[in-house]
């Protein structure tokens, strides 16, 4: 069954200088599953904001977007590789969800928001 949840990030002013604040989010809950897709929803913001996506632990990495305030929708997948040596294929597949998922904003701006939306198999 997909489901949805929401991330909601507002960056709080430590540093006082725009284009240098840092930010994270966490999922209310463990994610369990294969990851379907996710919508970025970018308020105002710095030109320089970047964007990283990670779950559990130690962090798989989702998706990184550098540079970005614009609103969009990701379908992120895992490059596969051989077990027999670890070399990457040219085939892709979803990536595993088992924990928390985290979005972090970096060079932002105090003030600035956004909410990134995960859609999740659950595998029911």
């Amino acid at each position: 069954m997909i489901r949805q949840t929401t991330i909601s990030i507002t960056v709080v002013d430590t540093v006082a200088a725009d284009g240098t604040e840092t930010q994270a989010g966490t999922s209310a809950a463990p994610l369990n599953g294969h990851l379907e897709a996710i919508y970025v929803n970018h308020g105002t913001g710095a030109g320089t904001t970047d964007l990283t996506i990670t779950c559990g632990s130690p962090a798989i990495p989702i998706l990184t977007k550098a540079d970005s305030t614009t609103d969009a929708w990701f379908y992120p997948r895992a490059a596969l590789a051989l077990n027999t040596d670890g070399s990457a294929l040219s085939f892709y597949d979803k990536i595993p969800l088992d924990g928390y998922v985290t979005a972090t904003l970096a060079q932002a701006n105090a003030g600035q928001t956004c909410a990134v939306t995960i859609f999740w198999d659950d595998l029911r």
